[in-house]
């Protein structure tokens, strides 16, 4: 073990895509927000754009990819959270075997999730799938901090808690692997969520598994190799 590090490693999480598929809920609230101010529903190819990142910077490329200047990002996140704070609870599901490679996980390791989602959002979602205890803890933006990057909530994460040999930050999308590259740990890109193998691989994942079920082999292998 490297000198300094405890032995039980820390697992960062990222939530949407990779633990729950959130992915009607989102579409249902966006599209509220828009109907709202007169825009048109989401297409069927803009849907991934706003699942991941930042929700604001989300609605900004889509204002921009519509070459519309009205209502601002921040009027449509709003909107946006009104409406989904109540959707979310009940159109939000686990992947399916996360469940199973959560339980896995726990056994070795603790468990803190990392979210572009408000954590005022991302903690209810938690506790109506009946997974909040699992995680040691839960970290996302504040209300105010719609546009805070991942790798800042990263960063939070990490502050106070011991770095272990072991440790990594899982995710589906470039910016969870942007994240964790920042802070100098092992990544692990999931393909079940909205990035695909490609975007995965061109951030620099570590690794790249297409089953919750080989997350808890993966990072096996990681505590093992960093030894």
């Amino acid at each position: 073990m490297k000198a300094g590090l405890v032995t039980r490693p820390t697992l960062y999480l990222d939530l949407d895509g990779c633990v729950i598929d959130s992915r009607a809920s989102i579409a249902a609230s966006v599209d509220e927000a828009l109907r709202r101010y007169g825009l048109a529903a989401l297409a069927a190819d803009e849907i991934d754009g706003l699942i991941g990142p930042p929700i604001l910077a989300g609605f900004e490329r889509l204002l921009a990819r519509r070459n519309s200047s009205q209502p601002s990002p921040a009027q449509l996140v709003a909107t946006f959270r009104e409406r989904y704070a109540v959707v979310s609870l009940t159109q939000t599901t686990l992947f399916p075997g996360m469940e199973a490679a959560l339980e896995a996980l726990g056994t070795r390791a603790a468990l803190v999730v990392v979210t572009s989602k408000a954590r005022f959002l991302a903690v209810p979602i938690l506790e109506a799938l009946g997974i909040a205890d699992r995680f040691e803890a839960i970290f996302g933006p504040a209300p105010d901090r719609p546009a805070e990057p991942k790798t800042e909530t990263l960063a939070r994460a990490l502050a106070g808690r011991p770095r272990t040999a072991g440790e990594c930050m899982i995710g589906d999308r470039s910016h969870d692997i942007d994240a964790g590259r920042a802070h100098d740990m092992p990544t692990i890109g999931v393909t079940w969520g909205s990035g695909s193998a490609a975007e995965l691989t061109q951030a620099g994942a570590d690794y790249v598994v297409d089953d919750p079920a080989d997350l808890a082999p993966v990072c096996a292998s990681i505590a093992r190799l960093e030894r």
